[in-house]
């Protein structure tokens, strides 16, 4: 497997979880769809959803 090489500078990604939940919850799509979810992350290759799942979802 090839190494990759890159610098690890500037600043680094904070998120409040509780927060980006409570925002998902109050649009209530995850009520109505059973689930819902947020891309905090997207960098090449990576991505970091928060998923968040209502009753039964």
């Amino acid at each position: 497997m090839p190494s990759i090489q890159r610098p690890l500078s500037g600043d680094p990604l904070r998120f409040r979880l509780e927060e980006e939940r409570a925002r998902m919850v109050r649009a209530g799509v995850e009520v109505e769809q059973g689930r819902t979810a947020r891309t905090l992350v997207k960098d090449g290759p990576l991505r970091v959803t928060l998923i968040v799942r209502g009753p039964g979802g």
